[in-house]
């Protein structure tokens, strides 16, 4: 189960854009962030959790690291690809869109809507399209990118900075907040190791990688299927 500490990473990682749409919100109404942001994770873990159970207690050990991979094919199965692929679209477009706004500013492209914007987003999203399809077994990819690379940004450098900026600021450093922040950062740590260490394991359990799908997209699919793993 350490692979889905990547996993999760990822995905708390790539929804960083709750921060840009409810930024406003929470500068103008400060006296409730503590209670957005428990309700939040709230929701959030009762979700992942939720799933999490009735998978298991479904499954148990035959579970697979694309839970639609355990279901048959009949219309369940379309319904929920469906849902899926509409949640992911939602999600990329809001996740995204920092990107998109920044390398506009660098090019300097009009806020108005225009050709450039639309030829550069395009861009854009066919690179990002080319890149997830030339990785083979994309899944395994971003379980080691969630647990080698973004435990930095979640579990090590918030912490780090809020003790130091806390100490520029007051001059000293409650001995409560070190101890909190030497927690969080140890158990990323630990858990960024774990999950590294099963990715790695699952790719050196891979006889051979698939090629893409737009090379040959018959033996990419036997090739995934043989090896075990979802399809990119």
């Amino acid at each position: 189960m350490t692979h889905r500490f990547g996993i999760l990473h990822k995905k708390i990682f790539c929804d960083a854009y709750f921060e840009e749409s409810t930024k406003f919100h929470l500068i103008t109404q400060s006296s409730i962030l503590c209670t957005n942001l428990f309700f939040c994770v709230a929701v959030v873990i009762t979700l992942f959790g939720g799933i999490s159970c009735v998978a298991f207690f479904l499954f148990g050990s035959s579970i697979k690291t694309n839970i639609l991979n355990n279901l048959s094919h009949g219309p369940l199965l379309y319904f929920n690809m469906v849902v899926v692929s509409m949640q992911m679209l939602i999600c990329l477009v809001l996740g995204i869109n920092t990107l998109f706004q920044d390398l506009e500013n660098s090019l300097r492209i009009p806020d108005e809507f225009g050709w450039r914007r639309i030829c550069l987003r395009t861009t854009v999203m066919l690179l990002v399209l080319f890149i997830c399809e030339s990785i083979p077994h994309f899944g395994v990819a971003i379980e080691l990118v969630g647990g080698l690379l973004v435990t930095p940004f979640i579990f090590i450098f918030p912490p780090t900075f809020h003790i130091l900026i806390k100490r520029k600021a007051s001059g000293q450093v409650d001995v409560k907040d070190v101890v909190l922040a030497g927690n969080i950062m140890f158990l990323g740590i630990v858990g960024s190791i774990a999950a590294t260490t099963d990715s790695f394991m699952h790719v050196a359990k891979l006889k051979e990688f698939a090629p893409p799908c737009y090379i040959n997209i018959t033996a990419a699919s036997a090739v995934a299927e043989a090896s075990g793993f979802p399809n990119p």
